[in-house]
């Protein structure tokens, strides 16, 4: 099943574990700039965090929760 959403929230695709993200940026003389790639990708990761409300805050929950689950596994 597939979702489209478009979002300020950084918890949305962060911790849903998106497969894929479209970054726009808007260019001076009516140009947008797209850049996409998944959550793991560091350039969109970066993006999330500069660009988004709450990014870093949300990397930092989904640490905890990847650590939970690989205490869990032991």
């Amino acid at each position: 099943m597939q979702f489209i959403f478009a979002t300020h929230n950084a918890n949305i695709p962060v911790l849903g574990d998106s497969e894929m993200l479209v970054a726009c940026r808007y260019v001076p003389d009516n140009e947008i700039k797209i850049e996409i790639g998944s959550i793991d990708c560091q350039n969109i990761q970066e993006k999330i965090i500069r660009i988004m409300e709450g990014g870093q805050e949300a990397f930092d929950i989904r640490k905890k929760i990847y650590k939970i689950w690989e205490d869990g596994k032991r």
